[in-house]
């Protein structure tokens, strides 16, 4: 990014983040409706991710050596699980895209945590890795990064 070190630069990447998370989940819930928070949702994407083969070409991306089988299983026995995941998604996406268009000190090591904790785990439970991500919110929302 070419922008001075500074407020505006940490405004501008903070909106890049804001935007990279919040979009999906607005799309999720504008094309799935209430529906999509039902547990059938992550259930149906949990299994399609345990019993297929990659379908992206690219390792870096969709690595299957990193996608748990075991934990999908956990996940499918245990509905409340789901329930629970199924809900949290869109609202850490949500609520982190909130804190980054208007928080400040701890709150953006919370946006942080958030970010990082829903992409940590949708590695292993879906088999996809963003892998530029965590840096970008290192720079974005970390002070003095």
């Amino acid at each position: 990014l070419v922008l001075p070190p500074g407020e505006h630069q940490s405004g501008v990447l903070r909106l890049i983040v804001a935007h990279q998370l919040g979009s999906p989940a607005i799309n999720k819930l504008r094309i799935g409706g209430l529906e999509y928070l039902n547990f059938s949702t992550l259930e149906y994407h949990l299994r399609f991710s345990r019993d297929r083969e990659s379908c992206k070409p690219h390792a870096l991306i969709e690595p299957i050596w990193m996608r748990q089988r075991w934990m999908i299983d956990f996940c499918l026995r245990n509905v409340w699980l789901m329930r629970i995941l199924n809900c949290c998604g869109p609202l850490l996406q949500v609520s982190t895209a909130c804190i980054c268009l208007v928080g400040s000190g701890p709150a953006l090591y919370v946006a942080f945590a958030f970010a990082c904790s829903f992409h940590l785990l949708s590695i292993p439970l879906l088999g996809i890795v963003f892998p530029f991500n965590i840096p970008c919110y290192v720079i974005a929302l970390l002070p003095n990064s």
